[in-house]
């Protein structure tokens, strides 16, 4: 019996310890929406058609515009937003959030959270230059391209 205690008693702290770190896990670098997987991957083929993000890798967009309820992708690789800015011939961060802003992404940018907007924006998506300089901070719906984020995010959303 003693030893049946013992294997029971090592068994219970193994899960007491996988259910506290588990607790203590950090939460993914999800740009949580409120989109289905189906909505989610109706935007991604619409992002593609207009230019926004290349077509590849749409498991890793559905999951970086998910919520916490499917793991990451094995494969995960990050989305290359590839809008280009007027002025410059580099990504245009400016679409980048306002297709956030549309989602209603969280716009948590504290330096408290270790998981805020930007650290996310960062671990989603390939490297973008200045992202919190760019951060418009409110929805501006002024320009072709804006509009167009906000009729895609509408036809997504159906």
């Amino acid at each position: 019996y003693s030893n049946r205690i013992i294997d029971f008693v090592e068994l219970a702290e193994n899960l007491y310890k996988e259910h506290c770190e588990n607790k203590n896990a950090p939460k993914p670098n999800q740009l949580q929406t409120t989109l289905t997987v189906e909505q989610r991957g109706k935007l991604f083929d619409l992002l593609v058609a207009d230019g926004f993000i290349p077509d590849k890798d749409k498991e890793s967009f559905i999951w970086a515009f998910g919520r916490n309820d499917t793991p990451q992708p094995i494969n995960f690789e990050q989305i290359e937003w590839i809008d280009k800015s007027t002025t410059r011939k580099e990504p245009n961060v400016k679409t980048l959030f306002e297709l956030l802003f549309l989602l209603r992404v969280d716009k948590d940018t504290s330096a408290k959270n270790p998981n805020n907007l930007y650290r996310k924006i960062e671990f989603c998506f390939k490297p973008l230059n200045n992202i919190s300089v760019k951060n418009p901070q409110t929805f501006e719906q002024n320009t072709p391209s804006k509009r167009l984020l906000k009729t895609i995010v509408e036809e997504a959303q159906k």
